[in-house]
């Protein structure tokens, strides 16, 4: 039996935002963004269908709200499942968003959530928890940092660490840290150093420096 590329779904999203002014500090608003989501694609049997450029999206606090588990039309994953998130931002009086803190996650409600290969399920009953930070320190730094961090079996699943130093009009330094805990059972850490100059309104020099560890 052959297998419909029509496979329905049912898909409910909704947030709020909420606004109050700072008592800390003078002329800042601060957010409150709860967001809910209600995912249902039924189950269907896919195991004719080849592999080809599919993989696994990635769980960062955005990928919580997607539609779908895998890139590529080789494979639509089956799920009944919620996802809740919560996020704050510190916004000053020109409305630029100066901090930001999220933290959400997926609640898995069908016994089986099959993989690409389809031999192996999410035997966990939630996803790991997403977090992520933004930080606007002053007009020249920042800094920003995402974690998958897995609170049944306490590690971290990934984590990508970045710190930017913003020293001319389009003119950047960033240092990277990556982390990812099981690609094809080894685990990756990735520090690097990028950086972008410019040299004149119709050039700019880009460099970056990578060390690559893998445990």
């Amino acid at each position: 039996e052959s297998v419909s590329r029509v496979i329905p779904e049912f898909r409910s999203n909704a947030g709020l935002v909420l606004e109050r002014d700072t008592t800390i500090m003078n002329g800042y608003t601060q957010t409150l963004e709860p967001q809910v989501q209600y995912l249902y694609v039924p189950e269907k049997d896919q195991s004719n269908i080849g592999v080809y450029d599919t993989t696994t999206l990635q769980d960062d606090y955005n990928g919580l709200f997607r539609d779908r588990r895998f890139s590529g039309l080789d494979r639509v994953a089956e799920a009944n499942q919620y996802s809740w998130g919560v996020t704050s931002r510190l916004l000053d009086s020109a409305n630029q968003e100066q901090f930001r803190l999220s933290l959400g996650r997926i609640v898995y409600l069908n016994e089986s959530n099959f993989t690409i290969d389809q031999n192996q399920g999410i035997a966990a009953d939630v996803s790991a928890l997403a977090l992520e930070v933004y930080a606007r320190i002053n007009r020249n730094w920042q800094f920003s940092s995402d974690i998958q961090y897995n609170t049944e079996d306490d590690f971290t699943n990934k984590s990508q660490t970045s710190v930017d130093y913003l020293f001319g009009e389009n003119q950047t330094i960033q240092l990277n840290h990556r982390y990812t805990r099981d690609v094809s059972g080894i685990t990756l850490e990735q520090l690097s150093l990028a950086g972008s100059v410019r040299i004149n309104k119709n050039w700019k020099l880009l460099k970056m420096t990578c060390l690559m560890l893998i445990k």
